[in-house]
Order: structure tokens, then C-alpha cells, then sequence
């Protein structure tokens, strides 16, 4: 990150609405270690962030609201494709009206089916599947 941090920070400062990121980069771009600090940190940048942490779930802020988001427990076995899975299966929410919680909740439940596959990509009936399963949750 360090190679292009500047970079970042420049195309970070015509205030995105959401920033994705996890906990290593969260932590390695604010220079703090302490969540309510990186927090305070990326709110010049965004009013919305989120923050993967793996099986324990993601966290973050939608405008000056908290969230917290509980992880699903599954047996991963290939993590490849996790955080891309994330952002655009809270992408597909927010575009179809729910909040920045409930997306990111079909997020984590997103993410927590690709890393139980090999690979990064799942087939468009996996996807349906997704959206089945998390409707009766």
C-alpha cells in the first residue's frame, strides 16, 4: 500500500460516498490501530466505510451511525474472492433500496459462501442461491 498511498489519498479526497476496505488496509492507510480511531480518520474521506474482519464480520459507520456486523460461521476453505464478493453483494443491496447495515449484513452472508468454494467466482445459479438463502434468514 505504501507504494500508492498518496495516490489513494488523492482520489480518497473528492469524499467518496463508501469505502470498503479490511482491517490490515484500514489500519496500514490511517496509520491507527484503534478502531474508533481509524474511524475518525476516514471521515475525511467518506461519509459511509466498512471494514471486513474476515469471520468475525465487518464494521464501520454510515454517516455518524455505528455498525457492526456479526460474521458467519462456515469452514472456509479458499478465501480468494471474499472482499470482492462483499463489496458487490452490498452494492446489489444498496442499489435496490435497503441501508448500509442490512447490505452489509448480505455482505458477510455473501462472502461466507464463496470462501466454503475454490476459487473466487461462483455460477449465476450459486448467486441465486445466495439470494435465496440469505431471503429466508
Amino acid at each position: 500500500m505504501n507504494s500508492f498511498k498518496n495516490d489513494l489519498k488523492e482520489l480518497l479526497s473528492i469524499k467518496c460516498d463508501l469505502v470498503f476496505c479490511n482491517e490490515a488496509e484500514a489500519r496500514e492507510f490511517s496509520e491507527r490501530t484503534h478502531e474508533d480511531e481509524i474511524f475518525d480518520y476516514f471521515k475525511s474521506y467518506t461519509s459511509n466505510l466498512l471494514v471486513t474482519k474476515g469471520s468475525e464480520g465487518c464494521v464501520g459507520y454510515d454517516q455518524n451511525t455505528l455498525i457492526k456486523v456479526d460474521g458467519f460461521a462456515v469452514n472456509a476453505i479458499d478465501t480468494n474472492g471474499a472482499g470482492d464478493m462483499f463489496a458487490g453483494a452490498v452494492i446489489n443491496k444498496l442499489n435496490n433500496g435497503y441501508n448500509l447495515a442490512e447490505s452489509a449484513k448480505f455482505g458477510c452472508f455473501a462472502a461466507s459462501k464463496i470462501v466454503q468454494e475454490i476459487g473466487p467466482r461462483l455460477s449465476k445459479e450459486g448467486y441465486k442461491k445466495i439470494k435465496e438463502s440469505f431471503s429466508s434468514l
